[in-house]
């Protein structure tokens, strides 16, 4: 019976921690009840009783939760000295640990429990997370001096408990590490050891297949890499998180994050290739919304216009003519195709496109109106300039040079500009 009062006690300790911690009134409430439940077990049992010492631990968690250290201490101060099993001192010492790290004096009371929780040849993963709990919290206690040691503490303890316990345990270590660091304002508040950890976790995630694991630490890595005055790394770091989006198929949020760090440091090595990227992620979603078509139009001219010698500025060129040409645009598909170098295998792969434009522009010149003779015109003239035609001429010919020799002589014989032989 007094055991069924204790789990009763539990169920709602757990129900109360899932009011919101801003929601005191409800959950002090629940906690005060739960206080309540436990003084019922701990007056029908003794501290020989396992069930006597899980309800002390039970009443130390709930004084922590309402943010009553000291009553939470005095709990563990009041305990007898008596030999206990290595799973009732793990549990207490999970305790204490947590309301350590909760406590405005951590610094003074972590050493003895932390010693105390290595000693465990095989301790709990909840232990150890507890000591984690500790850890990080002392690496961000305001004005410490041995904050780097703290992180890096924690980091190897990170790597333990999933060695010891598994991905369900080391994943949930991860996520607590990451969500430990805090983003720097600016170069001086900047913490080497804990970017360094940002880095290794967001890359241990994007491993493992744990994408959304791996954007909150991305994220953090960027603002650290920003925050230190560091172009390189922000730009590898945002690919990196871009990637992680693609991965889940979050293209507006990649498309976002690659044009936005591309044309920030647009001087930076790959930065057309990066823009071009973010182009190609705001293509996999885009809607019929004429809006969006606009802006994804206006991106790849973007591109173009700040990178125009890129082979990056070429593919930009190539897609901007299928989409007006998907659209019956044929003067505008034309220019974009033309715009592609002579040097790249691109035009050899537009010459399809250019030369079906071509075929629809030639046969509107009969019916056409003069925006049409006017494109023909336009396009004869783009070509002999291409081509080079008024300068000497060239010893050989690619492929593609050929067969825009050949658009050029439809266009001319249509135009009237030669005369079939």
């Amino acid at each position: 019976k007094n055991n069924i009062r204790y789990q009763r006690a539990r169920v709602n300790l757990s129900r109360a921690e899932m009011y919101d911690s801003q929601d005191r009134l409800n959950r002090i409430d629940a906690l005060n009840q739960v206080l309540a439940r436990l003084d019922e077990v701990l007056t029908q049992s003794n501290p020989q009783m396992p069930i006597w010492w899980r309800a002390q631990v039970s009443r130390a968690r709930c004084y922590r939760l309402m943010g009553k250290t000291d009553q939470a201490a005095g709990v563990f101060d009041g305990l007898p000295e008596i030999e206990l099993t290595s799973e009732l001192r793990a549990e207490l010492l999970t305790e204490q640990l947590l309301l350590a790290a909760a406590s405005s004096t951590a610094e003074k009371t972590a050493a003895p429990l932390l010693t105390a929780a290595e000693q465990f040849e095989q301790p709990p993963a909840q232990l150890q997370l507890a000591q984690l709990r500790l850890l990080t919290a002392l690496a961000g206690s305001p004005g410490s001096t041995s904050a780097n040691q703290w992180t890096s503490r924690a980091a190897r303890l990170v790597d333990g408990i999933e060695a010891n316990h598994g991905d369900y345990w080391g994943r949930r270590a991860e996520i607590m590490l990451v969500g430990s660091v805090k983003v720097p304002t600016d170069k001086a508040t900047v913490n080497a050891s804990d970017y360094e950890i940002l880095v290794r976790q967001g890359d241990a995630a994007f491993r493992k297949q744990n994408y959304a694991d791996a954007v909150k630490a991305y994220e953090k890595a960027v603002a650290f890499a920003e925050a230190n005055d560091d172009p390189k790394q922000t730009v590898a770091l945002t690919v990196r998180l871009s990637r992680c989006h693609e991965l889940m198929q979050q293209h507006r949020q990649a498309a976002e994050q690659l044009l936005a760090v591309a044309q920030r440091y647009a001087a930076s090595e790959g930065a057309a290739a990066i823009y071009l990227r973010g182009c190609w992620n705001e293509a996999q979603q885009v809607t019929d919304d004429a809006t969006e078509k606009l802006q994804y139009l206006q991106h790849l001219q973007t591109l173009v216009e700040i990178w125009p010698e890129s082979a990056s500025a070429d593919q930009a060129r190539l897609w901007q003519g299928y989409h007006f040409q998907a659209v019956q645009d044929w003067p505008a598909a034309l220019q974009s195709y033309l715009g592609i170098s002579r040097q790249s295998p691109l035009l050899l792969q537009a010459m399809p496109y250019v030369q079906s434009a071509t075929d629809r522009l030639c046969r509107d010149w009969q019916t056409g109106s003069g925006d049409v003779r006017n494109s023909v015109e336009d396009l004869v003239s783009r070509l002999v300039k291409k081509l080079e035609l008024e300068a000497s001429p060239k010893p050989d010919w690619t492929e593609a040079e050929q067969q825009l020799l050949l658009v050029l002589i439809r266009c001319s014989l249509v135009s009237g500009r030669i005369e079939p032989a």
